[in-house]
């Protein structure tokens, strides 16, 4: 009996250890991770100044981005500078109101948001009742104000009707990577080297969180082979002057399709066949056949179909 009891303890705080262990990790999760949500990266913003005709800031005044497809309204208040931050944003269009108490309420349509960037709109109002509006329709320029990042965007329908690579397998929705600015290709398909650097020092994003690999860093298969070019809302690089939150030598972000309010959806084929081929680059036969001595086109059978939506979450 005096062999068993100590063994009986230590099973006994070893267990209850183990109990401690599970309750401080949920309320570590319970209050840490609304913190953890508002850093999470992968979303963009908008920033500014709001004035007057004059060029004086005005403090206390309310800037509203509603994103038009879902309809969501983030507020923010500019600072005793004039100064806002609208962030996070996902990526999309958006419809800026800027309104102030003495001014007449100024709406900006057609803002868009990329994620990993901070769009610059500085207004600037009018003088007047705030039941005046003043609507401006006509998008703002497309500069980059708010930093100095090497960065480039390519939207989901620009490369979902190109030839991305296949290779035996599904389309490959990182083929067109080293088409951006400052990247160069290792070799092979979505392999990444930024502004020289060697490859596979990148860092992979989805939605802003990185999956690098146990064994490797900047191992964009992870994307590849899991996620279908039609899940892809948009995919960003960074090669030069990237903010202290990203890791790597460049950066490679992929953004996964929000739902809109509207009900929408598609379906698809895309098929190699050997007919479909040519003989090859500069006429040049490649293979022939040993019997017949005729050209022979190299066999090509594949094709990959599917279908897509997408659509509000409606509440009981």
């Amino acid at each position: 009996m005096r062999v068993s009891s100590p063994m009986r303890f230590s099973f006994r705080v070893r267990r209850i250890r183990s109990v401690s262990c599970a309750v401080l990790f949920f309320l570590l999760t319970v209050c840490i991770l609304p913190v953890l949500q508002a850093q999470i990266g992968g979303e963009g913003a908008i920033s500014g100044t709001v004035q007057d005709t004059t060029g004086a800031l005005i403090p206390n005044a309310d800037v509203t981005a509603t994103n038009v497809g879902t309809g969501v309204q983030t507020k923010r208040t500019t600072s005793g500078s004039g100064y806002y931050l609208i962030s996070p944003l996902i990526p999309g269009e958006y419809t800026v109101t800027v309104t102030a108490q003495g001014f007449a309420k100024q709406t900006q349509d057609h803002i868009t948001v990329d994620a990993l960037q901070t769009v610059g709109f500085s207004p600037k109002l009018t003088l007047g009742s705030t039941s005046d509006t003043v609507t401006v329709t006509d998008a703002p320029p497309a500069l980059e104000t708010e930093n100095g990042t090497l960065n480039m965007t390519m939207e989901q329908k620009e490369y979902t009707n190109l030839p991305l690579t296949m290779s035996d397998g599904p389309r490959n929705p990182t083929s067109f990577v080293t088409l951006m600015p400052g990247v160069q290709s290792g070799g092979r398909s979505g392999e990444f080297s930024g502004s020289g650097s060697a490859s596979y020092l990148d860092e992979v994003y989805i939605d802003g969180i990185p999956v690098t690999a146990p064994i490797q860093q900047g191992d964009n298969r992870a994307v590849a082979y899991t996620l279908a070019p039609e899940a892809i809302e948009q995919f960003q690089t960074q090669t030069s002057g990237s903010p202290v939150e990203f890791e790597g030598q460049g950066v490679q972000n992929y953004v996964v399709k929000s739902g809109t309010n509207e009900l929408h959806g598609g379906a698809f084929a895309f098929v190699r066949n050997t007919i479909f081929d040519t003989w090859g680059f500069g006429g040049k036969v490649s293979n022939v056949n040993s019997l017949t001595g005729l050209p022979v086109k190299p066999v090509e059978h594949q094709i990959e179909w599917g279908a897509f939506g997408g659509g509000p979450v409606v509440k009981n």
